[in-house]
């Protein structure tokens, strides 16, 4: 079965590149429908990108970031806390600072839960928000091991 390369907008309106295999154009097509995909470019074939050029989102889905905004947040909470910065107060300036609404969502949902006692790697799952599975599993393998 051939592959096929995607380039597409999701129901969040972002854009995801990816790929897929299906029998023929038209199936990648109905696939693509399937999942609630809008396709902006469809070409048989599969590109793998080199590992620098990678988004921070191929560790894992994330439905409601862009790899910039996964870069800005975790370059500004990690100086946040570095500079003993509460946690939750770091979390509303990282959510204020958000320019997608979807993210923004996400992060209040994630400070509502720590604010609620949950810890910030249970909150912070990847099938409920916006982190992908591969770093909130490295975020909760740092805490462990401290």
């Amino acid at each position: 079965m051939p592959s096929y390369s995607y380039t597409a907008i999701n129901s969040d309106g972002l854009t995801e590149t990816s790929s897929l295999r299906a029998a023929d154009l038209g199936d990648a097509l109905s696939i693509l429908s399937s999942h609630g995909l809008t396709p902006i470019a469809v070409k048989e074939g599969h590109t793998v990108d080199s590992w620098w050029n990678r988004d921070i989102t191929s560790l894992g889905a994330s439905r409601s970031a862009r790899s910039q905004d996964l870069e800005d947040f975790f370059n500004t909470f990690s100086v946040l806390l570095k500079a003993k910065l509460p946690l939750t107060n770091a979390l509303r300036f990282c959510e204020d600072r958000s320019r997608r609404r979807a993210f923004r969502r996400d992060l209040r949902s994630i400070r509502d839960a720590v604010e609620n006692g949950a810890s910030l790697s249970g909150s912070a799952r990847a099938d409920r928000c916006c982190v992908p599975a591969a770093v909130s599993g490295i975020a909760r393998a740092w805490r462990e091991s401290e």
